[in-house]
């Protein structure tokens, strides 16, 4: 018999494309309607790629989903996550910074107004490479053991913190990449791994 700790478990990457993000779009102090946010249209494309994302123009914007605590992760280990975007800025000085906030909800309780649970270790700050490029920052963890499998559902907010005063394009939100460890047996997973980014 093949016992758990005799398997080295390696990570799983999965991405939740902007258009799966549907719940809304809000803004530093009120969730905004869902079609419109400071008169720019929320759904949009990156150029004539037909690339779609939510286009947000000031800082504190957000888009929200929730997503039920899945059987197949294993929460007893870290979580990763990282963001996908995109600009119509070419200015290599350019920067801009995105945040994670999450919060568990169970069947029953009251859907939060707001999200303010951060992640053990935040998203650092990014710089634009070129204009309209696929752009992925660096990873943000959610520590083991954070949610438990015994939650049912999770809101996760990703918010345009800020960004540099000459960042004046467009700035798309593409989607959320997370790397975890599958879930196959009881207690947590066993692994050797290195951070799934890396």
């Amino acid at each position: 018999m093949i016992k758990d700790r005799n398997i080295d478990y390696r990570w799983r990457k999965k991405t939740i494309w902007a258009k799966e993000w549907a719940n809304a779009v809000g803004a530093a102090t009120a969730v905004l309607d869902t079609l419109d946010v400071g008169g720019t249209p929320v759904s949009a494309t990156l150029n004539t790629s037909g690339v779609m994302g939510f286009s947000l123009d000031a800082a504190g914007e957000f888009v929200r989903h929730v997503m039920p605590v899945g059987s197949d992760v294993d929460w007893d280990n870290d979580v990763w996550f990282r963001v996908l975007w995109s600009s119509g800025s070419s200015d290599a000085a350019d920067t801009i910074d995105w945040k994670i906030l999450w919060q568990v909800v169970n069947v029953g309780d009251a859907l939060p107004p707001t999200v303010d649970q951060t992640l053990e270790q935040a998203i650092a700050q990014d710089t634009v490479t070129a204009a309209n490029a696929l752009q992925v920052t660096s990873a943000g963890k959610l520590g083991a053991g954070t949610i438990s499998s015994d939650n049912q559902a999770v809101v996760i907010d990703v918010e345009m913190e800020a960004f540099a005063a000459g960042l004046s394009e467009a700035k798309l939100f593409l989607g959320v990449e997370m790397a975890y460890i599958p879930k196959f047996t009881d207690g947590a997973q066993i692994h050797d791994n290195s951070e799934p980014f890396n």
